[in-house]
């Protein structure tokens, strides 16, 4: 395993490797700079980012929104359009899509996105996206089974549940299964500054911050654990659009694809995860581990190669982690660079942890590609 994998390199790695139970030969990455998202619809392999018009604000989109995927409602429900005109769709109220077995007209009204001979198809092997029926949290995707369905996760879509495009995925990675359904998928394995691997992006499911290349491990409502963003700059091994995400300032983000932070020198910047001071860079520490917590959901923050100690910085000072900060938040600036700032951030705000998120129940989330604060759901 090597430090800072470039993005399309994984992405071809993990198009050999292929998804668990379907062959590589039958498997298509929908990279959207190589232009293989076909088959979907141009509106959703060139999506606006969050908040803007027609754009899903959490992760799902609400009633009257255009859709191909049942998995694209909040609702789950992509109903034909008032009229009876089929030839487009949109979220509505309901009926929630049919499980495996049910009857449907189209792809749209399954929950796996297969519609074959009037039913839809078996749900896929690996796990059972949103929708489908359910026996308890491990048969789904999202590991949230609620009411004998399962849960639609709010934010990026997690590995095994249907996408209709990279950007919906939080390893922003949507690989076609032999039906030709999009199904997001987890990147190859990375090993970060502190020489420990990671597999799992912000937002993915996890059972502990090692799983996670940010090192954050957090409950979210309902009770499941996804990777969550530990504050300030990126770490390696984490997806990126710029080099200013990075604590690294290297992301390997080609034409307005995501890419991956990657080591820019031998040593740990401020801010990149460390397992001791010979990790980072001359004049850094890394912090020794605190003790473990006596039980979760607390566990100990992650290390990180940090700067020697001294004044706090102020408003608009340049930050690579919120305790660098007088106010306590390192957020993106007017430039995308990384300043100080003491006011939190709003729902639909840019963020780099869940402590930057104002609003009581809300968190910062993966949402195509940005982390912005919303409101957590289930």
């Amino acid at each position: 395993m090597r430090r800072g994998l470039p993005f399309l390199a994984l992405a071809m790695a993990l198009g050999t490797q292929g998804l668990p139970g379907c062959g590589a030969a039958t498997l298509d990455v929908l990279d959207p700079a190589a232009g293989l998202d076909a088959g979907l619809p141009s509106d959703a392999a060139q999506a606006p980012p969050p908040g803007a018009d027609g754009a899903p604000a959490n992760g799902c989109s609400g009633a009257g929104s255009p859709c191909t995927l049942a998995g694209e409602c909040c609702s789950l429900a992509c109903v034909a359009r008032a009229g009876g005109d089929t030839s487009s769709r949109q979220c509505g109220a309901g009926p929630t899509c049919a499980v495996a077995g049910g009857t449907c007209v189209a792809a749209a009204d399954c929950c796996d996105g297969v519609c074959m001979g009037g039913h839809c198809g078996k749900p896929p092997p690996m796990c059972r996206p949103a929708g489908e029926a359910c026996k308890g949290d491990p048969d789904c995707c999202g590991q949230a089974c609620a009411g004998g369905r399962c849960a639609l996760l709010s934010g990026c879509r997690v590995e095994g549940e249907l996408c209709g495009s990279s950007a919906d995925c939080c390893a922003a990675l949507c690989v076609l299964d032999p039906s030709s359904v999009g199904h997001c998928a987890a990147l190859p394995i990375c090993t970060e500054n502190d020489h420990q691997a990671c597999a799992r992006q912000v937002g993915e499911i996890c059972a502990s911050g090692n799983d996670c290349c940010s090192r954050e491990c957090a409950m979210s409502r309902g009770g499941v654990a996804r990777c969550a963003p530990w504050g300030g700059c990126r770490a390696e091994c984490e997806l990126c659009s710029a080099n200013a995400d990075c604590c690294s300032g290297s992301c390997s983000a080609q034409d307005q694809v995501p890419g991956v932070c990657q080591p820019a020198r031998a040593c740990g910047a401020d801010g990149e995860s460390c397992g001791g001071s010979p990790d980072c860079c001359a004049g850094q520490t890394c912090p020794a581990a605190p003790p473990a917590p006596p039980a979760p959901p607390a566990p100990p923050p992650p290390q990180r190669c940090q700067e020697p100690a001294g004044p706090c910085r102020s408003d608009g000072a340049s930050c690579s982690q919120p305790a660098e900060c007088c106010g306590g938040h390192c957020l993106p600036g007017a430039t995308g660079a990384l300043v100080c700032a003491a006011s939190c951030a709003m729902d639909g705000s840019a963020c780099t942890a869940n402590a930057d998120c104002c609003a009581a129940g809300s968190a910062c989330q993966a949402v195509r590609e940005a982390r912005v604060c919303l409101p957590l759901a289930p």
